[in-house]
Parts: structure tokens; C-alpha cells; sequence
């Protein structure tokens, strides 16, 4: 996908991404690797060793970066803030003393134009070649005593007190990755506490990471532990599968590990909560073949709607088992642990298919399980590309008296007609102008993602419909305007989406359609588009509204505008009458709903006893020819 859409959106638990600091030349690192390393080195080197294996793994729209850039670190948290995280998690490197790649955390902390949390994870390993096939040469290594305990507390008191630095329950949070490597955990993590309160940070929250040992915390001392998947201890879990059968090699000497990566999804589905406070995690993907070329473990199988899965079961059983939204945190390996493979940011194969399903996931939690306000007002969305029709789609406004902010599309040819009508009617509305693609749909989803859901409950969707080659557009119009825009009839349908909470989108009864018998050639994208927001596709019974006109739930079309679609991504206009991308979300909305766990139905005026609601789609349809 081209784009990350910027569409503010409700989250049910905090996400944190590991972020590695590695990518710009150090001393060390040119003395121990070879002069210019960073983790491109690795990357950049990696080749396929079976057959379906996916390396090498590149960067796309952020390229090989270079962190000594402010810039790339502002687009970093920029991407990361739309895609729904809450913090980067750090790795710090602090060996006695001494310090390595701790660059690009000053300048992060220090660069205003980042509006972004972070926190810090000591990894307290020592520095060995495990790169080459030789972990007992050391690189540097840790040196422990109590003296170092309260030097590396007070180093990192200056993150600790910073206005960005993440917390829970209200306490900075500091991650340990190997306590057991600590001579005497408690006694450390005991200091770390008293020169906090003795220095003005106050009460911290420390937490241990299970790669390696699973421990009650508290033994140690922590407040609460950390998973990092998919390497809780250390991939000996006995039920992590291996890939099934045996891919052919392209390396006959290949001597690492294919492991299943939906079986991460269904062990944690099986998860069970420990008596301990634990804070799970997930990865959208592992292989760490550019770091142990021919012989590394690789999870097949791993891409975007997977992660999401995988990533929302998380989720959803996170806020289930915390009531405090503050101990509802979520980690992620990793934002950018490009040489393992495991990494949110854009690649050339799924572009931004990662950040979108992050999003996607924590979106879709949050509509199920939180209570999200639904205001009164109103959003009145109208196109006008025809401006001809000017008095049509908009002088029955004036007569409204529900709530509501209007908000008028139309192409940048068209804009000063559109704007002297407003002007001209006294109308107070918003005016956005685009290029003329994608018909009523794309300008709809550029408005759509500038909404805030905390000001509107309910979006009205109409247009200056008027079918191209056919005698039907001004009827099939018409109708849909005096179903849905005369003010009666809109209170009437605002007032059927109050008394059914059920119901995401509501529309006339003789515009809901059957999916099946017009679904034609848009069935690829219709099925891409309902995958990418986690919807299952029942052509059986799935409706749609044709036209594209309807009252709607805000919250229904949330998983629509969190899609990452640009205006590129729209067909040039040349009078298609079918098969675009406009098309195929038109037959795409009720997926938004599913997503949103809501339903779409339609105003049946000829019910028996009155207005009646009906879910069922018609077979037939007089504008069709």
C-alpha cells in the first residue's frame, strides 16, 4: 500500500515498539565489524535460503537511514504515532560507565518537533561475536557492583524526568533485558528505588524481560515482567511448531530453523495469564538470517493480516485482564530490528501492510470493547461534482434542524462555482477540493479521516449522482435524496441508529443490494479491501448501497478511513462504469461495519405496522441496465 492513513482513532491498550539504535557508524563498531558497519551491513547481505524465503529484507519509503539525521527519527515517530503505538522502547547500552549508540536517544529526547513517548530496556548483555559463530570472544563486557548500580540510576535520571518518557501508573518505566545476569537483582533494582526517591523522580516501575528465565518478578524485586516474542525463553517452548514439510533449499548447507508463525496466534489464543503482573508481546515477523547467514531461525509464514491477528488476540485478552488502563500495555518487537527480520516500518514487499495492520488491530479492539461516545451531531458529507445540481444537494440543509456541521466536496476545476453557491446561500460549510478521481469516494475518505469522533456520532454520505450513459441517474438520485436528506427523514433514520446500537450503516430499503449478483470484476479488490480490515466476506448474505448513500455510525467507518488508500490509488477518471477502486469500496463498506462488530441494514417504509428494519439485499434493481 502507498500510504499510512492519518485518521484519528481509539485504542484499547497502550503499544510499545523495541527500537535498536543501530544504524550509524561507531568507533566500536568499526573496530569490531569493520570500518562504516552499521545494520545495513547485515541486511543488505542476507540471501534466500529455500525456496519462499523471503530476504532480503529492504527499506522502502524511509530508504537506509542514517540516525544521525533528526528528520528521519520525526518521520519515525510520525508513522508510528498514526499507525496507533504510544512509545518507542530504546535499547540502552550502559557497560560500567560507558556508553554505546546513545546518539540517537539524546536526539530524540532533545528534538522538540517529536511528539512521541519513549522509554529505555537495559541490554545488559555482554558484546561477543554470536554474530560469527563466536560467543565466548568478548567485545565488551559487564562489570557489576554497586557503585555501578546508582552511576547507570543516575545517568538515566535525565530520561526519566523528561516530559516524554513513558510511564505506568504515572512511574517511569524501565525495562531490564537479563536480570539474571544482575549478581543480586533485588539489591540492584532496591538502589535504583531509593536514589529515585532521594533525587526527586519519586516511585519507578521496573520490569524484567522472560526471553530467558520465567520468574515471579517480584522475587527479583521488579514490579512486573515483559514478553518478547517470539523468543520467550528462548524458543524452547515445546509447542512452537516447526513450518510444515521441508522447502526446498537453495543453500545446500543451510543449518538453521523454520519455525510456523501462525502458531504464535494459536499459542496465544491458549495463553494463560501468570499470577504476576506480565505484559505480553508480539512480533509482526522474525528471521535473522542477515545476522547468521545460513544458519538462523526463521518464522514462514508471517505477513500483514496475520501480524494483525496475531497482534489483536493480544489485545483484546490485555484489556480483558486489566482494568487499569494504565497496566494495559502491549510490546512489540520490533519497530526497526531490521537484521532479525522483526520490524514495523516500510519494506519493498508489504510497504506499509505492518503499520496499517497495527492500527487496524488495536482499532478493531477498540470498538468492540470500549464504550466510545457517540455525540448528537452530525457529519453531512456531500459531493458536488455536478454543479448543476447545487440547489438539489444542498438548499434542504437550511430547513435542518439536527445538529450538524456540513462539509462539501467537489474537483479544484469546479471549486469557485461550488464556493460562490455557498456563499451565495449563506451556508456554513467546509469546503475541500481535489483531483477528480475516484469519484464521490475518494474526497468522502479525505473528509472521513479529518473527523473527530468525539464531536461526531452519525456520518450523512450523499452526492451529486447523475450515471454516466444512462437514463437512470437523475431517478436513482432522487430517490435516495428524499429518503435520506429531507430533514424528516434523516431525524427518522438517526433515530432508528439510537434505538439500534447493532446497526453500523442504515439506508433505504430499495437501494441495499444483494453482493453476490453485482459483484462482478471488483471481487479481487472487494476481498483485498474487507482482509485488510480483518472482515470476513460472505457473498451470500453481504449487502451493499448502491450509489453509495447512507447514514452511518462514525465509528462504523473507522476501519475504512484507517486504510492506508491514497488519492494515487484511485483510477484517472475516463467514465468507468464499473470495476474501479470507487467501485469496489462502495460494495466495501459493510466490511467497515463487521470490523466496528456492527451490521448493515435498511429503512423498510412498507414494513407492516410502520418503518421496519431489513437486513436481506434485493436481487433486482430498476437502475441497472
Amino acid at each position: 500500500m502507498s500510504t499510512l492513513s492519518q485518521i484519528k482513532t481509539p485504542r484499547a491498550a497502550r503499544l510499545v515498539a523495541h527500537y535498536l539504535p543501530q544504524f550509524y557508524p561507531i568507533p566500536e563498531n568499526n573496530e569490531w565489524w569493520g570500518h562504516g558497519f552499521t545494520e545495513w551491513t547485515n541486511v543488505t547481505r542476507a540471501v534466500p535460503q529455500f525456496v519462499g524465503h523471503y530476504q532480503p529484507r529492504l527499506p522502502a519509503d524511509l530508504g537506509f537511514y542514517d540516525l544521525r539525521l533528526p528528520e528521519v527519527q520525526e518521520q519515525q515517530a510520525a508513522m508510528a504515532k498514526h499507525a496507533g503505538l504510544s512509545a518507542f522502547c530504546f535499547y540502552f547500552y550502559w557497560f560500567s560507565g560507558r556508553t554505546l549508540l546513545e546518539a540517537p536517544l539524546k536526539s530524540f529526547v532533545e528534538n522538540d518537533n517529536i511528539d512521541f513517548e519513549f522509554c529505555l530496556c537495559w541490554a545488559n548483555d555482554d558484546w561477543s561475536r554470536t554474530w560469527s559463530g563466536n560467543a565466548n570472544e568478548i567485545l565488551i563486557a559487564q562489570e557489576y557492583s554497586p557503585d555501578d548500580d546508582i552511576a547507570f540510576i543516575a545517568h538515566i535520571a535525565q530520561y526519566l524526568r523528561h516530559k516524554k518518557y513513558f510511564r505506568v501508573d504515572g512511574r517511569p518505566l524501565i525495562n531490564v533485558w537479563r536480570s539474571a545476569m544482575l549478581p543480586d537483582p533485588a539489591a540492584t533494582v532496591g538502589r535504583w528505588r531509593d536514589w529515585c526517591r532521594q533525587n526527586g523522580i519519586g516511585e519507578i516501575h521496573v520490569c524484567r524481560s522472560e526471553s530467558y528465565e520465567r520468574l515471579d518478578p517480584a522475587e527479583e524485586g521488579f514490579d512486573s515482567a515483559f514478553q518478547h516474542s517470539p523468543s520467550d525463553s528462548r524458543w524452547l517452548e515445546r509447542n512452537l511448531a516447526r513450518y510444515p514439510g521441508s522447502p526446498p533449499l537453495l543453500n545446500p548447507n543451510f543449518d538453521g530453523q523454520v519455525f510456523d508463525y501462525h502458531d504464535l496466534l494459536r499459542r496465544a489464543r491458549k495463553f494463560v495469564e501468570p499470577d504476576y503482573p506480565l505484559f505480553r508481546s508480539v512480533c509482526p515477523s522474525w528471521d535473522n538470517q542477515a545476522r547468521r547467514p545460513g544458519a538462523g531461525r526463521t518464522l514462514m509464514g508471517a505477513d500483514p493480516g496475520s501480524y494483525r491477528d496475531y497482534l489483536e488476540t493480544v489485545i483484546d485478552q490485555t484489556a480483558q485482564h486489566h482494568a487499569d488502563p494504565s497496566q494495559r500495555v502491549v510490546f512489540i518487537n520490533a519497530w526497526n530490528e531490521w537484521g532479525e527480520g522483526a520490524y514495523l516500518e516500510p519494506d519493498r514487499r508489504f510497504g506499509f501492510g505492518n503499520l496499517e495492520a497495527t492500527k487496524m488491530a488495536a482499532l478493531r479492539v477498540a470498538l468492540r470493547t470500549g464504550a466510545m461516545a457517540e455525540p448528537d451531531r452530525i457529519a453531512i458529507v456531500v459531493h458536488v461534482y455536478y454543479t448543476d445540481l447545487l440547489p438539489e444537494c444542498l438548499d434542504w440543509i437550511e430547513t435542518l434542524q439536527l445538529p450538524h456541521d456540513l462539509f462539501v466536496t467537489t474537483s479544484a476545476d469546479k471549486r469557485t462555482i461550488v464556493e460562490s453557491f455557498i456563499a451565495q446561500r449563506g451556508l456554513a460549510a467546509t469546503l475541500v477540493s481535489t483531483e477528480n478521481r475516484g469519484r464521490d469516494v475518494a474526497p468522502f475518505l479525505e473528509v472521513l479521516r479529518s473527523l473527530d469522533d468525539e464531536r461526531y456520532g452519525k456520518v450523512l454520505k450523499l452526492h451529486s449522482k447523475a450515471t454516466q450513459g444512462g437514463p437512470y441517474g437523475a431517478a436513482w438520485r432522487q430517490g435516495l435524496f428524499r429518503l435520506l436528506a429531507d430533514p424528516e427523514h434523516l431525524k427518522r433514520a438517526a433515530a432508528l441508529l439510537d434505538e439500534h446500537p447493532e446497526i453500523g450503516v442504515l439506508g433505504p430499503r430499495k437501494y441495499l443490494l444483494a453482493m453476490q449478483p453485482y459483484l462482478g470484476r471488483n471481487e479481487g479488490a472487494v476481498r483485498r479491501l474487507a482482509q485488510r480490515m480483518g472482515a470476513e466476506v460472505d457473498l451470500e448474505t453481504d449487502t451493499f448501497f448502491a450509489g453509495t448513500m447512507f447514514i452511518a455510525r462514525t465509528k462504523a467507518l473507522l476501519p475504512l478511513g484507517a486504510l492506508g488508500l491514497a488519492m494515487a490509488d484511485f483510477e484517472p477518471e475516463l467514465g468507468q462504469g464499473n470495476g474501479t477502486l470507487a467501485h469496489a469500496i462502495e460494495r466495501s463498506v459493510i466490511y467497515s461495519a463487521k470490523a466496528a462488530g456492527l451490521k448493515l441494514a435498511a429503512i423498510d417504509e412498507e414494513a407492516a405496522g410502520g418503518v421496519g428494519l431489513v437486513s436481506q439485499g434485493c436481487t433486482t434493481f430498476p437502475y441497472v441496465v
